[in-house]
């Protein structure tokens, strides 16, 4: 493989469903990318995952709550969530699209 160029915009507008939905992009054994797109006042489920994760905001703006504390993010948010920490976004008041990294424990990212 070469490499690929997604829009996550137009991801986005593809997603049909739930509040909260995740769209896996690529996979592989040493890492996932994808796009997460939650609604205005939707509501993000997820917790804690197996591994180190890397979120970029590309639209709107919420709020996240990673382990104890709640922290804004708009466009230009990167954000590093280590392996076993509980987050979730919330308080988006218009949608919120982030892109995604998952790295496995132990993989450089």
């Amino acid at each position: 493989m070469q490499g690929r160029i997604w829009d996550a915009f137009q991801v986005a507008e593809t997603m049909a469903g739930p509040a909260q939905q995740f769209h896996r992009l690529h996979g592989s054994g040493e890492l996932t990318v994808g796009v997460l797109r939650i609604l205005a006042g939707g509501m993000d489920l997820q917790g804690t995952h197996a591994q180190d994760e890397v979120y970029a905001v590309i639209g709107g703006r919420g709020i996240l709550h990673l382990g104890d504390v709640d922290h804004p993010v708009a466009p230009g948010s990167v954000i590093y969530v280590p392996a076993g920490v509980p987050h979730r976004f919330h308080g988006n008041k218009e949608h919120l699209i982030l892109a995604y990294v998952l790295v496995p424990p132990g993989q450089p990212a």
